[in-house]
């Protein structure tokens, strides 16, 4: 028996070397295509928390500072040092770093870049005025810029669900979108839109 087995390993050693080999070579491969998933993944979902976390900051800004836009149109003309001082943001860390990357969050990435274009569209109006030579301006610009992010403020609502981190996230944005229909509802009444 052990001669019929000896006999039979020797003549077909290389058909069995050649399937164990292929074995360990799918095992392996196999292995690390799940290992580059899972850190895909992985990287995934740090991407999206952080995403979203600078999304919140900057869209939670956005709302209060068109408020104090409203506060300061309803006192009558202002100087540019103070609209400065209200339409400040954070500088965007995340948006930058990963926006070669953007496409794996699928549609979300056009709310994305939407969002942060609103946000640079009302920083934009309030640099116009730097650049103007009127030592005042008048309440009507200052409308302007906080419609300008009223708009950024309700961009970022529908990407809020999508990047979210738990439950946190969830009480803190609801918050947040309530306060915003409020504010889009007296807003509206307001300006007529």
């Amino acid at each position: 028996m052990i001669e019929v087995i000896g006999k039979w390993l020797l003549d077909w050693q290389t058909l069995v070397t050649g399937v164990l080999g292929f074995g360990a070579v799918w095992w392996t491969l196999t292995s690390e295509a799940r290992n580059a998933r899972r850190a895909r993944d992985e990287e995934f979902n740090s991407l999206r928390h952080a995403l979203g976390a600078e999304i919140r900051q900057i869209g939670y800004r956005a709302l209060q500072a068109h408020k104090e836009c409203e506060g300061l149109a309803a006192k009558g003309e202002f100087t540019i040092q103070q609209i400065e001082n209200v339409v400040r943001f954070p500088d965007p860390i995340i948006y930058p770093a990963i926006a070669g990357r953007l496409g794996l969050l699928g549609d979300v990435a056009y709310q994305v870049v939407y969002f942060f274009s609103c946000i640079a569209m009302a920083s934009q109006g309030v640099e116009r005025m730097r650049r103007s030579s009127e030592p005042t301006f008048h309440p009507q610009n200052a409308v302007d810029v906080a419609g300008a992010l009223l708009v950024a403020a309700t961009a970022s609502v529908p990407i809020l669900p999508l990047l979210r981190v738990g439950v946190v996230d969830d009480k803190a944005d609801a918050g947040f979108i309530k306060e915003l229909e409020v504010v889009k509802t007296a807003w509206e009444r307001k300006v007529g839109s």
